[in-house]
This record gives structure tokens, C-alpha cells and sequence, in this order.
């Protein structure tokens, strides 16, 4: 009989090579940029009134630095996934927002991951993964 640390990491390697096999069907972005590109959507999805998402919101929101936000966005602008606003007052200032590529991408790509965390936890038990956490 498995312990549900087992159980949880055979989850966690099922859930990487899930990863790995979801990824190349789209465009070739990586988890990095993924997470960059949801990070986006979920600030403009928390702030709907705002003018977009700055650096500083996505590296203040993640583990992540500037300079490794920065060169994640730029790789998602030239997937054609972002786009970027200056600020009509302070052009240093830029926002960030998600085209509709990019919201039919984030949107493949959390469906399907999320049809995998929900098996996960079906298998699992979500009182055992709550208790565990």
C-alpha cells in the first residue's frame, strides 16, 4: 500500500511529463513564459479597471525578478501573445496585456492542466491533499 507522499509524488512526475506533452502543442512556449502570460491575466482579471499589468505588479506577484519578467514578456510579445501600452504621463511606465492569441493559448493550456489536477485529486482524495498540505 502507497503513502499519499508516494501517491502525491508520482502526482507531481505524472503532472511534469503532462507539462511536457501540453507545451509543444502550443507554439512552443515554455512554463516560464506560461506563468508569465497567466500572471498577466490574472492581475488584468483582479484589476479590471486598470491600464495592465507593470513588471513590478508580475515580479511583486511571483518569485520572480524584473530583468526574468522582462525577458519572459519579450518573448511573449514576439509570439504575438502580449502587447505593451506606455503610460500617457510617464512613458517609462509600461502596461501589459494579453491579445486574444495569447488568451486562446493561456486558455488551452489551463484547461488542460487543470483536467489533470482535477484526475489528481480524484485519485488522490482532496480531504487527503488538504490534510497533507
Amino acid at each position: 500500500m502507497s503513502t499519499i507522499s508516494d501517491r502525491l509524488l508520482k502526482a507531481m512526475r505524472d503532472l511534469h511529463r503532462s507539462w511536457m506533452e501540453v507545451t509543444p502543442k502550443n507554439a512552443g512556449i515554455n512554463k516560464s513564459q506560461y506563468f508569465t502570460l497567466r500572471g498577466i491575466k490574472v492581475f488584468m482579471d483582479e484589476h479590471p479597471g486598470s491600464k495592465g499589468a507593470t513588471v513590478k505588479d508580475l515580479a511583486k506577484n511571483s518569485s520572480r525578478s524584473p530583468a526574468s519578467i522582462s525577458q519572459k514578456i519579450s518573448a511573449l510579445e514576439q509570439l504575438g501573445l502580449v502587447y505593451r501600452t506606455p503610460d500617457e504621463k510617464d512613458k517609462r511606465i509600461i502596461y501589459f496585456h494579453v491579445t486574444e492569441q495569447g488568451e486562446k493559448m493561456h486558455d488551452d493550456i489551463h484547461s488542460q492542466m487543470s483536467g489533470f489536477i482535477n484526475n489528481v485529486v480524484d485519485k488522490i482524495g482532496e480531504d487527503e491533499i488538504i490534510e497533507t498540505t
